[in-house]
């Protein structure tokens, strides 16, 4: 009698692990951390014991949030694996905190198949890149820059040269301002810059 229990219980365990593994769905290109402004493109691939047509449906589960939002009829052939890029969703507002995708595969009966979720992942409030801050008194002294330099800069960051023509046409008249004003100068006191000092006969 107790022999016919332990092949009764070994019969009821086989019959359960042939029932569990009549399906098989995993999802890949999932990462543990994700920001506000991205979205999640998870790749499922399927694999059934059995052919015909399914439905499969995806939902986001987060702490506070559940949305449905992907059911595609699937056509699937015994023993052979379906892989399937599963429409991307935009991560929002709502699906902040720890969040992980929960799949289902349907008959058209709306018999349950197989169901499957994912390990947790992280949706961030803020970027998850590191800001470089300065900190205070970090920042050098920064160089007056040479008249080369500041051409350098002005052609830099002005590519037409307009306003590189524009300095060097102001520095060319204070050039000639300053030529004629002290031309006008020595002039009054009697030198020629052409031809040197004029010499002044005395009036006896």
């Amino acid at each position: 009698m107790f022999a016919m229990k332990k092949i009764l219980v070994f019969s009821i365990i086989l019959v359960l692990l042939a029932i569990s593994t009549n399906a098989s769905i995993n999802i890949t290109d999932l990462k543990e951390e994700y920001d506000l402004d991205e979205s999640i493109s998870p790749i499922a691939i399927i694999s059934l014991e059995q052919d015909g047509q399914f439905l499969l449906s995806s939902k986001l589960v987060c702490d506070d949030f559940e949305l449905t939002y992907y059911t595609q009829p699937i056509m699937l052939e015994e023993d052979n694996k379906l892989r399937l890029d599963i429409s991307p969703i935009k991560i929002s507002e709502k699906t902040k905190g720890r969040c992980s995708i929960f799949l289902s595969i349907k008959d058209l009966n709306d018999e349950t198949i197989e169901t499957f979720q994912t390990p947790n992942f992280n949706i961030l409030e803020e970027d998850a890149t590191p800001e470089i801050k300065e900190t205070e008194g970090s920042e050098e002294p920064k160089e007056e820059p040479n008249e080369g330099e500041l051409v350098k800069i002005l052609k830099e960051k002005h590519p037409d040269n307009s306003l590189v023509y524009f300095i060097l046409f102001l520095v060319a008249l204070f050039i000639l301002i300053a030529y004629l004003k002290i031309r006008s100068h020595f002039m009054k006191k009697g030198f020629n810059i052409n031809k040197g000092w004029r010499l002044h006969k005395r009036r006896n």
